[in-house]
């Protein structure tokens, strides 16, 4: 289970670091009057996993618990003691995000895995709004008319993740990138040739250090680049 809880932290934290909407989740009932309680142990959860993470230069604590609760119990819960608080879903999750008296928001990203098995709840305390002036990692390569977005250090594993934006296509955003990283020793997993070379990403791996790269593209003119040593 621990393994799997790893494997859903980097969807998590991009979950519960961007803003959610207001649509409520249609099996949760109406909400009540009291507001009780801290928001990152309503629910009980056992704590199972903490990760400290940098977003924006921005130090923050994720906590990842396990609830031992059937899905129409907990949002009833939740919607009796927050009901200020505003909530995203789709079919096996639920992002609520709780307003703090001091401004910053407290967001529980809920995973629902299915019957009989635990809820997975991933919690952070954000500020209202993460800093648009912030230093870029060195390790993540940009094509050179991006401007960053976002970017995140997990401090346990060496790990970085960052968004960019950029005015150029995905192909040859990503021959930039592959240029500018191969004098660094990263090799591309795939040999691309003829039409494979409009692909929009793609995977490295070096060697000395042993590390893994996975770059990113989309039409919209949006990017990522994900970096993390392999020990």
């Amino acid at each position: 289970m621990r393994n799997y809880i790893k494997h859903l932290l980097l969807i998590a934290l991009l979950a519960l670091t961007v803003p959610g909407n207001s649509e409520v989740f249609s099996l949760w009932p109406n909400a009540g009057k009291n507001k009780t309680g801290d928001a990152e142990t309503a629910l009980n959860p056992k704590i199972v996993w903490s990760e400290p993470v940098t977003i924006n230069d921005v130090k923050l604590e994720l906590n990842i618990g396990m609830i031992d609760m059937n899905a129409e119990d907990l949002a009833a819960l939740l919607v009796k003691l927050f009901p200020n608080a505003k909530f995203a879903t789709n079919s096996n999750s639920m992002l609520v995000t709780i307003k703090q008296e001091d401004g910053s928001e407290k967001r529980l990203l809920l995973i629902l895995l299915g019957a009989n098995s635990p809820i997975i709840q991933f919690s952070m305390t954000v500020p209202s709004k993460f800093p648009v002036n912030f230093t870029w990692p060195a390790c993540l390569p940009l094509p050179g008319d991006s401007t960053p977005v976002k970017y995140m250090y997990f401090s346990k594993r060496n790990a970085y993740y960052g968004e960019f934006k950029t005015g150029v296509t995905p192909s040859i955003g990503l021959e930039e990138i592959t240029g500018k990283i191969s004098h660094e020793g990263w090799t591309a997993t795939v040999k691309r040739t003829g039409n494979q070379r409009e692909s929009t990403g793609d995977i490295f791996m070096k060697t000395k250090p042993l590390a893994v790269m996975l770059v990113n593209f989309d039409k919209n003119g949006s990017g990522f680049v994900f970096t993390r040593p392999l020990k």
